[in-house]
């Protein structure tokens, strides 16, 4: 059986926990981006493991506003050949 990934309710769940704050807005300039937390710092992307590829070009549109920023991907299915596929690739990029 596979869960479902509810976003919002892992995003409150995480923000408690690390003390982290919501929906902070940033002003590139030509657009205001929102990070889903925003912790010592540090914006997060959090994205459910289908969809990631939406957070990775959140996470680098918060660099580019100035921010250390990361990204959280939630995985309901342990088996998942296509983020491991990614994952690998963005360890290799990051090299």
């Amino acid at each position: 059986m596979v869960r479902q990934c509810k976003e919002n309710e892992y995003i409150a769940i995480i923000a408690r926990r690390l003390n982290c704050s919501e929906q902070y807005s940033i002003n590139l300039g030509f657009i205001n981006v929102k990070p889903d937390l925003l912790c010592n710092g540090i914006a997060y992307e959090v994205e459910c493991e289908d969809k990631v590829h939406y957070g990775i070009g959140q996470a680098i549109a918060y660099q580019y506003g100035g921010l250390r920023a990361g990204l959280i991907v939630i995985t309901t299915n342990e088996d998942n050949n296509k983020l491991n596929q990614l994952m690998n690739f963005l360890r290799l990029g990051a090299q």
